[in-house]
């Protein structure tokens, strides 16, 4: 599976998913990467741990963001 987030000019995340791990290439400073993007490379065991850890404020997040789906922009 590959995610692409970004628009041109703007902050770009591609995610692609693999059997054991995932992927992440992200926007840095300009000049830090030829193309101003870095990478890392995460388990799947690494990302289950990460989210367990802050699953707590993973579903206040979500919470948070369902209540605010009626406010004007």
């Amino acid at each position: 599976m590959y995610i692409y987030q970004g628009q041109k000019y703007a902050n770009q995340t591609h995610i692609t998913v693999n059997a054991n791990d995932v992927l992440v290439e992200y926007d840095v400073v300009p000049g830090a990467h030829p193309h101003g993007m870095d990478q890392k490379t995460f388990t799947k065991e690494e990302l289950n741990k990460t989210i367990a850890q802050h699953k707590q404020e993973i579903d206040d997040y979500i919470s948070e963001q369902g209540s605010n789906q009626d406010e004007d922009y």
